[in-house]
């Protein structure tokens, strides 16, 4: 069981680089060509086979990125630029929530919260998320997002007697150190956060909130939270880096 799900995860990481580099190349280069598109295309496919969720919020985030990247040239003012990129992330969130029924607006949150319920039963106390009173509902879930989205990042930061428990919490915490020292330096040097990387915040940030609203069993999640980490790890090194990778500048 769990080196087949090791060996998915790497497959879908491995898929999910070549998306990302693929559509970044074309948008550098201002051309799509038919490759591009069928390689595109099927690397998709292959990450919906393994991880639905996944393929869903990464198609998203790209086909928003890329629609962005054409349209920003047009517009100089910040604040249009901003109500595009929202409008474009919501329309791209809406289409592609139709490839998989679980991802319908009108199913989504009945399933997170049969999958929280599901893991609940069966698992250790100790080693749960617990949310306060999760219900099928917008409000709920709002609620609940704040530790949602921390303890899909940053969990498990408690240390334990368990060896890979300690591991995974000294993990964490460097994690959480990391990303403190890149919002701090950001902040400090007012970098210039280049659009990509807006794109990149946002699956890192919902990926990492529904991961711990629907796998709430820490141990889970630590082994889930490789279909965002990489993302994570980058946006943080792009920051910390004195050389600076062109998602800031």
């Amino acid at each position: 069981f769990w080196s087949s799900g090791v060996l998915k995860e790497a497959i879908v990481v491995g898929a999910m680089g070549f998306v990302v580099a693929t559509v970044i190349q074309c948008i550098r280069l201002a051309k799509v060509g038919v490759f591009a598109v069928l390689k595109m295309v099927a690397l998709l496919l292959c990450i919906y086979i393994f991880k639905y969720y996944v393929a869903a919020l990464l198609g998203a985030c790209l086909l928003a990125f890329a629609f962005y990247a054409f349209l920003a040239l047009k517009v100089q003012r910040r604040w249009v630029r901003a109500g595009l990129l929202i409008c474009l992330i919501t329309i791209a969130l809406g289409l592609f929530s139709q490839i998989h029924p679980n991802l319908y607006s009108t199913r989504i949150l009945d399933v997170i919260v049969k999958n929280y319920e599901a893991y609940e039963t069966v698992s250790n106390p100790d080693n749960l998320i617990t949310y306060q009173n999760l219900q099928a509902s917008w409000q709920s879930f709002l609620l609940n997002s704040p530790k949602a989205l921390f303890s899909g990042l940053f969990a498990p930061l408690s240390v334990k007697k368990d060896v890979f428990w300690v591991g995974s919490a000294l993990e964490n915490w460097g994690l959480l150190l990391l990303t403190i020292s890149a919002f701090w330096l950001l902040i400090q040097q007012k970098l210039k956060v280049q659009p990509v990387a807006y794109f990149a915040l946002i699956y890192v940030a919902v990926m990492a909130t529904l991961l711990a609203f629907s796998a709430p069993n820490v141990g889970t999640l630590v082994r889930y939270k490789v279909s965002f980490l990489p993302v994570m790890l980058l946006l943080i090194a792009s920051v910390l880096d004195p050389l600076k990778a062109k998602y800031f500048r």
